[in-house]
This record gives C-alpha cells, sequence and structure tokens, in this order.
C-alpha cells in the first residue's frame, strides 16, 4: 500500500531562476493617487465623453422648437446636439460610474452583509438606469 506523504516537495529552480535569482522576478507597481485627483479625473472624463468640449466650443441652443414645440433632442442629427442633450448624456454616465463606484465598493469593503447587499444592488440598479437611459437617448437620435 502507498503511503500519502504530507510533507512539501523540493522543486528545480529554472535556469533563469538559478542564473537572476528569484527576487528579482517579482516587480511591486502601485499607483497611489489622492481620492482629489481621482475624483477630478472621473468629472473630466464625463465632461469630455458627455460632449463636454462641443458644449463649449459651439454655444448650441438648449433645445429646438418645431411647429411650437419644444423638442430637447434633435431627432435624426448625430452631428449635432442641443445642450439638454450633452447635459442628459452627463448625467447619465455620472449615474454609471456612480453605480460601478457602488457595486464595487459593496464588493468591498464589508460593513455587513445587509448594507453591501444593497450597496451591490443599488449599484447595479444605478448602471441599468445608465444604460437604459443613454440607450433610450441614443435611439431618439436616431
Amino acid at each position: 500500500m502507498p503511503t500519502i506523504s504530507l510533507k512539501k516537495k523540493k522543486t528545480e529552480k529554472s535556469r533563469f531562476a538559478r542564473k537572476f535569482g528569484e527576487e528579482k522576478l517579482r516587480y511591486r507597481f502601485t499607483l497611489n493617487f489622492s481620492p482629489i485627483a481621482i475624483l477630478t479625473i472621473i468629472v473630466a472624463s464625463i465632461f469630455l465623453l458627455g460632449g463636454g468640449f462641443y458644449l463649449v466650443m459651439e454655444k448650441p441652443q438648449p433645445f429646438i422648437t418645431f411647429y411650437g414645440r419644444i423638442y430637447p433632442i434633435i431627432p435624426g442629427e448625430l452631428s449635432s446636439q442641443t445642450l439638454s442633450e450633452g447635459l442628459a448624456s452627463m448625467l447619465f454616465l455620472g449615474l454609471g460610474v456612480a453605480g460601478a463606484y457602488l457595486g464595487w465598493n459593496g464588493l468591498k469593503v464589508t460593513l455587513g452583509r445587509r448594507v453591501s447587499t444593497v450597496k451591490v444592488m443599488l449599484g447595479v440598479a444605478l448602471l441599468a438606469l445608465a444604460t437604459v437611459g443613454l440607450y433610450l437617448l441614443f435611439q431618439a437620435k436616431i
């Protein structure tokens, strides 16, 4: 009957590890940004992705009027946008980022099972709301 040993087997080192050593194979790379810098990067990204540069440079109308009705979106025109379209897209992008952060924070920080579950569910709901809102905004443009 064969015996089972619980001792750790010694493995042979590779030629690379014998030549250069194992210590040089491990690299530690960390980025330590302040929360203000991270928040600034996120706000700038949302601003640029939402069409903020276009809104600043072109100064579009807040809405259009057609036969006495007010439309916040220019339908069928992908090359231009109103101010309300840009602000709506920034709002939905911000909701998506907030939902992603809230869900991640709920999985990372454990204050309790109920608190973590609520954070994750709220994050998923915000992500779903942002996705649906951006999709509907895009469908209204087409």
